[in-house]
This record gives C-alpha cells, sequence and structure tokens, in this order.
C-alpha cells in the first residue's frame, strides 16, 4: 500500500516549538494550530478512523507556519493490512483487492467489500423492486 500526500515544508509542529525558544508560540497562533488540530481529528472521526498516534512529530506545518496537517498514518494502514490478509486467509477477498474497495463500519469491528460484486445485487433489487435473487 502507498499513500500519497501533499509536500508539507513547514516542518514538524515540535521542531518549530524547538526554533523559537526561548520565546513562545503566539497565542493566536497556538489556537488557530489547536483548531486545525481537531478539525482534523473530527474528520477522521466520523470516518471511523482513530489516528492512534498524535504527537508533535506527526504534525507538519505548512511552508507559511500558519497551518497545520495531521500525518503518519502508519497505525490505520496497519489496520487495513491486517484485515485484508484475514479475509484473504479465509479465502473471502483476493490477495490483490486494493484497500479503497474495503469499508469499515462506525465501530470498526465490521469490514464491508465495496467492489462491483456488493453494488450489483442493490443495483438489481432497487430497479426492479425485487428483494431477491429467487
Amino acid at each position: 500500500m502507498v499513500i500519497v500526500t501533499k509536500l508539507l515544508l513547514g516542518g514538524t509542529l515540535r521542531k518549530y516549538l524547538w526554533s523559537l525558544r526561548p520565546k513562545c508560540l503566539d497565542l493566536h497562533v497556538a489556537v488557530g494550530f489547536a483548531l486545525d488540530i481537531a478539525r482534523a481529528m473530527e474528520c477522521l472521526h466520523s470516518h471511523g478512523i482513530i489516528h492512534r498516534d498524535l504527537k508533535p512529530d506527526n504534525l507538519i506545518l505548512t511552508q507559511d507556519r500558519k497551518t497545520i496537517k495531521l500525518a503518519d498514518f502508519v497505525g490505520f494502514a496497519l489496520d487495513i493490512a491486517r484485515a485484508m490478509e484475514f479475509l484473504h486467509s479465509r479465502g473471502i477477498i483476493h490477495r490483490d483487492l486494493k484497500p479503497d474497495n474495503l469499508i469499515f463500519t462506525q465501530d470498526r469491528k465490521t469490514i464491508k467489500l465495496a467492489d462491483f460484486g456488493s453494488v450489483a445485487p442493490r443495483v438489481y433489487t432497487d430497479t426492479t423492486r425485487l428483494n431477491s435473487f429467487n
């Protein structure tokens, strides 16, 4: 699996805070960063994703150092890899199925396959108004 992201040239929050010493971060900038982080976490959680490694080294600044972006989704990528390996070992999916074809439910305990095989029956029943293939 490969995750492609934007190139962020502002460095990590940790390095930026160290570079300011002995000064402190301006209060308005700190509040803006806190809001960026809260919005990122809210977005992730609304999609059933838990970051699991939130720390200053995983918070990257934009080049103008006015915005923070959340980085390092290795934990989530490992969850997907483990889920795919489990499903493959049970003969449920092919090893080469793309991760974007998996949908995690809100409780993160169930995985649904989002491929043509799962969409086709829904289209059939919706267009024919039948509840089954019987």
